[in-house]
């Protein structure tokens, strides 16, 4: 896949983290300024999607199946909103299609 390939910023949660304190120091370590005294403060919005993953396939769904009762993950996207002093900014070797940067931001 090389340099072209984009991945929405995630992970786990520790036990006991709301979904909102974890999702703040992965968008600070991989969209963030590398400076401290440039810091942002993330407005992180409501969730706009949760997709489930019922065993080890490869393929999401918009909702879990009634026949599983321990999905293999959960995939939620959160609308994240950028302050009015910052700006999203690409390298100009990585092209990005529109839907990504919907997705990104």
């Amino acid at each position: 896949m090389g340099n072209n390939f984009c991945k929405l910023p995630g992970g786990r949660l520790r036990p006991g983290e709301s979904e909102i304190e974890g999702l703040k120091p992965k968008l600070h370590s991989k969209l963030g300024a590398t400076s401290p005294s440039f810091q942002t403060d993330w407005q992180i919005g409501e969730c706009v999607g949760t997709w489930w993953r019922p065993n080890f396939e490869t393929f999401l769904y918009p909702q879990c199946p009634p026949h599983v009762t321990k999905p293999k993950e959960c995939k939620k996207i959160f609308l994240v909103l950028l302050p009015e002093r910052e700006y999203f900014a690409i390298p100009k070797k990585l092209e990005v299609d529109r839907c990504s940067i919907i997705r990104a931001t």
